[in-house]
């Protein structure tokens, strides 16, 4: 990791939560928290620099050591916030990507929930095609009574 004075690692962690701060915890206490973080580590570095250390090497560990605690709220927050953030914009691209296929000039006046049920189609094609088409256009025909003008009376 990355070593850091108190006062950077203090502004760091401030200027980040700055922007979560209606999702926090108890956002009053954010200094405080932060404050005794640091502390913790730099006394377990102190102790510990004859051992192996006990300092987490990645967001992973410190997220762990944090879990157990009551005493970090918006550290652990912040942390679960930190894992969650993908590494890459791939998954976005290929959703904009997806998005250019389905909705074209010719249907830009399209709802959200049409778009959104698109999208899944498109992305689960492989789903989709094993299904019986005869059994969902029965479900589909079924699902409201107007929709029974859509079977053809020369098939039957």
């Amino acid at each position: 990791m990355v070593e850091m004075n108190k006062e950077d690692f203090l502004k760091c962690m401030v200027e980040f939560s700055e922007e979560h701060k209606d999702d926090l915890p108890s956002p009053d206490t954010i200094q405080q928290e932060f404050s005794s973080w640091y502390h913790k580590y730099s006394e377990k570095e102190k102790s510990n620099k004859k051992k192996k250390s006990s300092v987490p090497d990645s967001l992973l560990e410190a997220y762990k050591d944090a879990e157990g605690s009551v005493n970090y709220p918006n550290t652990l927050y912040l942390l679960k916030l930190l894992l969650t953030i993908p590494a890459t914009s791939a998954s976005t691209e290929r959703a904009n990507s997806t998005l250019k296929f389905i909705k074209t000039r010719l249907r830009s006046r399209i709802s959200q929930k049409s778009l959104n049920t698109f999208v899944l189609g498109y992305k689960h094609k492989d789903i989709l095609h094993s299904l019986d088409s005869d059994s969902l256009l029965q479900a589909f025909i079924g699902m409201k009574r107007r929709r029974l003008l859509l079977l053809n009376p020369l098939s039957e």
